[in-house]
Parts: C-alpha cells; sequence; structure tokens
C-alpha cells in the first residue's frame, strides 16, 4: 500500500465529509416526502365521510337540513340512527370525536310505537340530549339527518342465528 500524502488524505476526507452531506440531505429530503405523504394519508382517513363500527357505517355529518322528516328520501339499504346508539357514542369522547357529535342536531328513529312525534339527538356544549316533543311538520335549517348501513355481517347473522 502507498503511503497517502497529508494533502491526499485532506482531500479525501472532504470527499468523505461531501459524500456523506449530499446522503444526509437526500435522508432528509426523503423524511419530508414521508412525512408530507403520512400527513395526507391521516387526513383523507379522517375525511372519510363515514366511521365503521360493529359491522355499521355511520355518516359523520348532518345533511338534507330544512326539511321535514317526511321530505327526507331515505335511500335503500340505509335507516336512521338509533337513539341508544347515539348515546353510546356520545359517551366514548373517541366515538364522538370520530363522528362529530360534539355540536350537531338531526333525526333519530322513532323508538315509540303509535306516535306522531318525530325524534331528534341534539349534542352542544351542555351536553346530549334525545327528545320526541315535535311533530313530522317540524323542520329547522339546523336540524339535518344522518344515515347509518350494514357493511358486514355480524358472526351470528353469518351462521343464520
Amino acid at each position: 500500500m502507498k503511503n497517502k500524502t497529508l494533502e491526499q488524505l485532506e482531500r479525501e476526507e472532504k470527499e468523505a465529509w461531501k459524500a456523506w452531506e449530499a446522503c444526509d440531505k437526500a435522508w432528509k429530503v426523503c423524511k419530508k416526502a414521508w412525512e408530507e405523504a403520512r400527513n395526507t394519508w391521516e387526513k383523507a382517513k379522517n375525511a372519510s365521510d363515514e366511521v365503521i363500527i360493529d359491522g355499521w357505517a355511520y355518516e359523520k355529518k348532518e345533511h338534507d337540513f330544512n326539511k321535514k322528516l317526511s321530505e327526507i328520501k331515505i335511500p335503500e339499504g340505509k335507516e336512521l340512527w338509533l337513539p341508544s346508539e347515539c348515546l353510546r357514542f356520545y359517551e366514548n369522547k373517541e366515538l364522538r370525536e370520530k363522528l362529530n357529535l360534539n355540536n350537531c342536531w338531526f333525526f333519530v328513529k322513532q323508538i315509540r310505537e303509535n306516535t306522531d312525534d318525530v325524534a331528534g339527538f341534539v349534542a352542544n356544549s351542555g351536553g346530549a340530549y334525545l327528545y320526541c316533543y315535535r311533530g313530522p311538520s317540524y323542520s329547522s335549517a339546523s336540524l339535518g339527518v344522518r344515515f347509518k348501513w350494514r357493511v358486514q355481517k355480524t358472526i351470528n347473522e353469518e351462521a343464520g342465528t
């Protein structure tokens, strides 16, 4: 092996540092691109219009505002939320956030038989409430509807029980 001069060693050291700096710069560019892609993915995931819970898809936003319930067409295969679901999801902080249940007002499925009342769910800074005191002709600019629909069968449904 040939002895290198101090000048040659210094030059090789500078070249090594330049290569290291180029690698470091490339790594930072890759890391930034990965973080941006991850943030985009997270936003897209959170921007979804529904949340899947126990084999059901639940809408995260109200729609069809300022309409009477009788004027709202419920698409085939979809239905209104149950009052019990509203309260159960509201009481679970993580689900409350995912489903945007902090400030909402929407029709829910009426569980009382032989009544003309329309059931509703409202949540705001004061808490969450179910009510059944309005008639089917009631509407409001802030009252909407949310649907749910089955996305997968439960084990019992698969077994036919």
